[in-house]
């Protein structure tokens, strides 16, 4: 009996031993071998990389020490700068321009048949128009007042391109503290206060009604005509002697 309880407590005890250790086992981390820790290590750098790049790609343009360019003042994004601004193709002006090398002939009547030679407007001279003509414009410049060919002279839009190259093309003031308006009204915002004297450069492709288009501090501006003059400084006819 003692020996049979002895056989039956040793069986007992060797299974009790056995689970124990199964249970050990299987609690027991695994030690991955060294291939393993390779493709474990190499496996946590491609993690490490894709959250890197993510996060690179996320992040805001501030925060990259770059600043963004500045933006133009909302106030500021309707000025234009005189090479910027869009001109017209066609603009009737009141003035012509010589288009010679030397100088050309103002005759007293158009024609050069039973005319008589009174004056010569030089090279880059100008006058203002008092009649067009198919052949012939009749003009006034300086105290000369007669007829010049139009086959020798710049009108409209390319004697306005001419003066503004030869830098001859301005508004002057003929009173003092005359308002620079934003718009051609009376009662508009006034841009800036001019002086008897102060020029502007002129630009007749924007000039409405009663009001001179000139440029001011990059922008055009009106200035009523009353209170001012068309101001080309290029030389005019010279009359010829008697």
């Amino acid at each position: 009996m003692k020996k049979r309880y002895r056989l039956y407590s040793g069986l007992i005890l060797g299974v009790i031993a056995i689970a124990w250790m199964v249970f050990l086992i299987i609690r027991e981390p695994a030690i991955p071998d060294e291939k393993e820790g390779e493709e474990l290590q190499e496996q946590l750098a491609d993690v490490a990389e894709k959250v890197r790049k993510t996060a690179s790609d996320d992040k805001k343009p501030e925060d990259d020490g770059k600043k963004d360019p500045v933006s133009p003042d909302e106030n500021d994004k309707d000025k234009k700068n005189p090479d910027e601004l869009v001109l017209p193709e066609f603009t009737m002006f009141d003035y012509i321009i010589a288009n010679v090398k030397d100088s050309m002939n103002v005759r007293d009547e158009a024609g050069t048949e039973n005319t008589k030679v009174i004056a010569t407007l030089p090279a880059n001279g100008y006058g203002r128009i008092v009649e067009r003509g198919d052949e012939w414009y009749k003009i006034i410049s300086g105290n000369v007042t007669g007829y010049v060919s139009k086959s020798y002279i710049l009108t409209d839009t390319e004697a306005i391109t001419k003066m503004r190259e030869l830098g001859a093309l301005k508004i002057r003031v003929n009173n003092n503290n005359v308002k620079v308006f934003k718009t051609p009204e009376f009662i508009g915002d006034v841009k800036k206060e001019a002086r008897d004297g102060d020029t502007f450069d002129y630009y007749p492709e924007f000039s409405e009604g009663m009001y001179y288009a000139v440029m001011v501090d990059g922008e055009i501006g009106f200035i009523y005509n009353d209170y001012s003059e068309v101001y080309i400084s290029l030389p005019t006819a010279e009359r010829k002697d008697s």
